[in-house]
This record gives structure tokens, sequence and C-alpha cells, in this order.
């Protein structure tokens, strides 16, 4: 799931039903479940939006029933409001996630994804580089969501350099090729902006 694109995406799909069916009362099982439902609709992999979008949806409200205090599917119910452009709902999801696992890296930086979406791109920036700090080895997104948020505030080359950080931990995270490409237009450098758009169409 973490690798972010169509094709694991799909094999967390996979994974996690599998498992719920070993173990369907399972509130971190949904979450997971609920998240690659959520992915499908930012990779525009399935067929239907309303469905996955429906889909994720049951799969979080099932996760908080079977465990109200799980962070993580807090994280994931906050994007759900951010699809529906709920912004402070989805704000006061991604806080309750952090206030539950005030030590957890992942909150903090589906907060600052959050805030960032939400306008509040400072703010942002502080919150994912607390994520980093709490996980010196963060996952490929982090650094993702940190270059987009350099981009955001107009730090180009801070941004390229991290992106190029998310690429080198995980050379098939679609969303960094994207943002790293728009990096570089900001930048003025088309050539290799046209480079990262032919890896983001492979």
């Amino acid at each position: 799931y973490r690798r972010q694109n169509k094709e694991d995406n799909a094999l967390a799909r996979q994974e996690a039903e599998e498992a719920i069916a070993l173990a369907p009362d399972n509130s971190v099982l949904y979450t997971l479940l609920a998240a690659t439902y959520m992915m499908d609709l930012w990779l525009d992999s399935t067929k239907s939006q309303l469905i996955s979008f429906a889909q994720a949806t049951d799969s979080i409200k099932k996760a908080i029933a079977l465990d109200d205090n799980n962070s993580d599917a807090y994280m994931v119910l906050s994007d759900i409001y951010l699809l529906k452009r709920q912004h402070q709902q989805a704000i006061a999801a991604a806080e309750r996630a952090v206030r539950l696992n005030p030590n957890g890296a992942d909150a903090y930086c589906q907060l600052a994804w959050i805030l960032y979406n939400s306008g509040r791109r400072v703010e942002a920036i502080d919150l994912l580089m607390k994520a980093i700090q709490l996980n010196p080895f963060p996952p490929s997104y982090y650094l993702m969501s940190l270059g987009a948020a350099y981009i955001s505030v107009g730090q180009y080359e801070k941004a390229i350099d991290a992106l190029k950080k998310a690429i080198h931990i995980e050379p098939n995270n679609l969303f960094a090729h994207v943002i790293l490409a728009a990096a570089y237009i900001k930048a003025g450098k088309e050539k290799e902006a046209h480079n990262e758009a032919a890896v983001a169409l492979r």
C-alpha cells in the first residue's frame, strides 16, 4: 500500500481481504481495506469512483466501530472528509489521530497533508519535519508530501531534493514523479520536467 501505485495497491487490498476472512473483527484490517479504496480514487484505478468511495466509507466506519481508539482509522477518515471538501472535519479527524498516537509519525504526516490541502502550507511543513524527526527513515510519501508543501511556498530546490529522496526510497511512487515534474517546471528546468512526466506516464 505504501508504494502508492496501482499494482501494489491491488495486492494490498487482496491481502487485506484474505486477512479479514481469518480475523473479521480486526479494526486494523478494515482500516487498511478502506485505505486501498481511497488510494484507488487518488490513482484513478477504479471503475466507479462512487462505489470505491462508498466502500472506503463503509470499511472505515466498521474499523472505528470495532476500535474507537484506532489512530490509523481516523487518518483514513480525514482523507474521506478531505475528498468531500469538508476541511474542518478532516482536520478534526487528523488531530484526533495525533491525540490517540502522540508519538506516531504517520499521524503527524497525515495531519500535515490535511493542513496542506486546507491551505495551511507553512504549518504542514513544520508537521512533516516533526514526522521525519519521529521516523528518521520515513516512507516515500512523507518526503513526497514535504516536496509538495515546499512547492506551495516557492522553495523549489528544497522540493526537488525531497522528491528525489522520495523516489530513491520508492522508485514506483507515481505521485512523487508527478510532483517532481511540477517542481522542475516551477524551477524552470523543462528538460528534467519532461523526463519525469515520461516516467509518470510509463
